[in-house]
């Protein structure tokens, strides 16, 4: 009795190799694919945080810019609600703690941005605190309380709210850059006795009793978006065709009396990694001006965002 041997022809052994590379490729495009998508989601998904939680964070604060203060923001004026240079700076001299270089400026220096615009710009402001509220870095700000002022017989009286100073700027950390926020906080009366509302919070007394002695402001602040290529400011001022759109330097350059009436921002931000559908070599229009990458930013999946912000506490012209 003869035995046959069962088993694969080699045509069948070289069909069954081709199915099984043609499944193995199949499987790998769908792998290179679902990476590919997976990295595309997560530097979309960190683009829209900071625009989300960034850019529309930084909107709200900007909204109270002169509250309780000013009713026009000035370059002439200390209750300002825009503090920029120029004319301005000579006036917030009466600020103890404060500097020209804390004020709003642009094109801060070459490490501040990843674009060849030159540099990120910084913006500062303030307002006065309708209640008890939290600064930019979280830090409480007391609103209108009862004290004792530095008047004939010390009477026990109300207080106006702590003014709060912000300044948002770029910083390097590393290679990566970063919009963040430094607030102080100061009081423009002379108050002997702050009773706070009852606050435990010393920190938020002390320092903060001096009239237009500006406390805690000055530092590397807190972190309000990470991954930042470009961070532009512009001054909106009235004229006679509405409303015209200027630098911080070109705004500093006008009269005294020129209102401030409307800010615009203008933030370019990249995704948390890299990815191959990026362009080589983009080109970026952030408030009407076109920038460029510097060399060896890499690949990476960016985004601009502008908002315009009207300045509801400053209802003068110019």
């Amino acid at each position: 009795m003869i035995n046959k041997q069962q088993g694969f022809t080699l045509i069948e052994l070289m069909i069954s190799l081709v199915l099984a590379l043609l499944i193995i490729a199949a499987v790998g495009q769908v792998y290179v694919i679902s990476v590919r998508t997976a990295t595309v989601q997560e530097a979309g998904s960190s683009i829209l945080d900071a625009n989300v939680f960034g850019l529309q964070h930084i909107e709200n604060n900007i909204r109270m810019a002169g509250l309780g203060l000013s009713e026009a923001s000035k370059a002439s004026a200390v209750d300002s609600g825009v503090l920029a240079g120029g004319a301005n700076a000579e006036a917030v001299r009466a600020l103890g703690n404060l500097t020209t270089d804390l004020l709003s400026r642009d094109a801060l220096d070459a490490t501040t941005t990843n674009t060849n615009g030159g540099g990120s710009d910084q913006l500062t402001i303030q307002y006065r605190a309708p209640v008890n509220m939290r600064d930019c870095e979280g830090n409480l700000v007391l609103g209108p309380r009862t004290g004792v002022l530095e008047m004939p017989g010390n009477p026990v009286g109300p207080i106006d709210g702590q003014i709060i100073i912000e300044r948002y700027f770029v910083r390097a950390n590393g290679d990566t850059l970063e919009l963040r926020c430094d607030a102080g906080l100061y009081v423009s009366d002379v108050i002997v006795e702050d009773g706070g509302q009852g606050t435990a919070d010393a920190t938020i007394l002390t320092g903060a009793t001096e009239q237009n002695n500006i406390h805690r402001f000055g530092d590397d602040g807190a972190l309000i978006v990470s991954g930042i290529d470009d961070f532009q400011v512009r001054f909106g001022v009235a004229n006679g065709d509405g409303i015209h759109y200027v630098t911080p330097t070109e705004y500093n350059g006008m009269g005294a009396n020129t209102a401030i009436i409307a800010i615009q921002l203008g933030l370019l931000t990249k995704g948390s990694v890299s990815s191959i559908d990026a362009p080589e070599n983009p080109t970026y229009t952030i408030l009407g001006n076109q920038v460029g990458m510097k060399d060896g930013q890499g690949r990476f999946i960016r985004r601009v965002y502008e908002t315009n912000i009207m300045l509801r506490n400053s209802r003068g012209r110019s």
